[in-house]
């Protein structure tokens, strides 16, 4: 894959036994040659602000239009 950006790919928030997904990460990573870089588990409870989310917001209450 020429010219590819992407370095690879993680689950998130993943309910379960792992061990069941095991054989589809490796078939994903086969398919695009794109390596798994882990799987985070679902933390019922765990809020983490979206930064992100919280920059493009301040980025339009500040913006003056031109």
């Amino acid at each position: 894959m020429t010219g590819l950006l992407i370095a690879g790919y993680v689950i998130n928030k993943f309910r379960g036994d792992r061990s069941i997904l095991e054989p589809g990460l490796d078939d994903l990573s086969r398919r695009t040659g794109l390596r798994n870089f882990g799987v985070l588990p679902y933390l019922h409870g765990m809020w983490i602000d979206g930064e992100d989310a919280l920059e493009v917001a301040r980025w339009h209450r500040d913006a003056t239009p031109t």
